[in-house]
């Protein structure tokens, strides 16, 4: 449901609509509210101690991301189709791999809820990375993508993202300035999940009676998704192969260049020109890269730094004190944050004026109109539901009813 503004500005704009200098304009202002957005959303989203909210807030920043890629690509598409068809793919690649990291993380906060029975970062027990591994692991990968950590998904359409602003400043100054914003940004994303993973997996368990993982049917969608988080991001052409034709089957964008000529025929992603390199981004090298560094630091610290470790209490000076009292909470560290971005919903001055209980009622359609409407549907479907008997007889009665109801209608209508 949250794509489907994304769709309403791709069937607008390149269905509906031909390419002219209006289209141009309009990209400008469908990237400015993709980075207003972007930004206040992803800001909001830090400050919450709610997982869900903080994960709904994030919503409103991650469809920024894609308005604003949508948006350069409107911006240019008539004067630059290469850099205008390179928004396009970034913005509705974006959308796909979205749907999948945001869905991880959905089921990874709903897995912890139905756990411990609460949301509030600063109420989760912590350290539940050591009962919930699976579920730990999952919102690790979907959370680093999210946030555009290589090598994964995230990371490749912000990363057409970026390269669509940076060479797009030939063409409009403000893109580069634009795209270093989303880049901040992306940081800020990084933050806010590391504040989520630190609060939910991360630390000492508070509590004597830890909890299990959730069933093996709440596993696996977590895993499914966290896998095609990262097959996306090693290997970005496969899906980048279906959003190039999606995008190209527009009728302003028919002109959009193959995807070999937009980004190389290998599994990275090469955006060059006439021959000369301007962009690349090669994930199995960086990939393989991070593994190779992962091990040697694995093997280092077992075998240079191998010593026996004890865990002890924090010494109080022989003063008996609650643990809690010297525990960081999960937001205590982004107050800065909070402190400098806390006006970005300013307060209203002005309030609604009241009415009566009757005015209110008219002014309300929910109360006259929707809500009357739905508890008939209600009614009429709780009548429905006693023809229910799961005896075969009478259904195969209310067919033959059904089929002498439309014969009459079928004569009644001929005559």
């Amino acid at each position: 449901m949250t794509k489907l503004g994304v769709y309403g500005l791709l069937q607008t704009f390149l269905v509906f609509l031909p390419l002219s200098r209006a289209t141009e304009t309009w990209g400008w202002v469908v990237a400015v509210d993709g980075l207003a957005s972007l930004f206040v959303g992803t800001l909001t989203a830090l400050k919450q101690d709610d997982a869900k909210r903080l994960m709904s807030f994030h919503v409103v920043g991650q469809v920024g991301y894609m308005f604003f890629a949508i948006g350069m690509g409107l911006v240019l598409l008539r004067t630059d189709p290469f850099l205008g068809a390179l928004g396009l793919l970034a913005g509705v690649f974006h959308m796909l791999n979205h749907s999948l990291y945001k869905s991880c993380l959905f089921l990874g906060a709903g897995a912890v809820e139905c756990r411990t029975g609460t949301r509030s970062l600063a109420a989760l027990p912590g350290g539940l990375g050591a009962f919930m591994a699976v579920t730990a692991g999952c919102a690790l990968v979907a959370s680093l993508a999210i946030a555009g950590v290589p090598p994964l998904n995230g990371f490749a359409s912000k990363w057409l993202m970026y390269a669509t602003g940076i060479l797009g400043g030939r063409e409009a100054t403000l893109l580069p300035v634009a795209a270093l914003v989303a880049m901040f940004i992306s940081l800020v994303t990084l933050a806010s999940f590391l504040k989520y993973l630190g609060g939910t997996f991360l630390g000492l368990p508070r509590r004597d009676d830890p909890p299990r993982e959730v069933p093996l049917s709440m596993q696996v969608p977590q895993v499914v998704l966290a896998t095609a988080c990262l097959g996306f991001g090693l290997f970005p052409m496969f899906p980048l192969t279906f959003v190039q034709r999606a995008v190209a089957s527009l009728p302003s964008a028919s002109g959009v260049p193959e995807l070999g000529m937009l980004l190389g025929a290998g599994s990275g992603l090469d955006v060059a020109r006439t021959g000369m390199e301007l962009a690349i981004w090669a994930p199995l090298p960086v990939a393989a890269a991070l593994v190779i560094l992962g091990l040697l630091s694995y093997l280092g610290f077992q075998k240079a730094g191998g010593a026996s470790v004890k865990d002890v209490r924090v010494w109080t000076c022989g003063e008996e004190v609650n643990p809690e009292t010297f525990r960081y909470p999960p937001g205590s560290f982004y107050r800065p944050f909070k402190e400098a971005f806390g006006g970005i919903y300013p307060k209203a001055a002005w309030r609604a004026p009241t009415f009566p209980a009757s005015v209110r009622r008219i002014l309300d359609p929910d109360a006259w109109f929707y809500l009357p409407f739905a508890h008939a549907v209600e009614r009429a479907a709780k009548v429905v539901s006693r023809t229910h008997t799961g005896v075969p007889h009478v259904y195969l009665l209310w067919m033959v009813v059904g089929v002498i109801a439309v014969v009459a209608i079928l004569f009644l209508v001929g005559s």
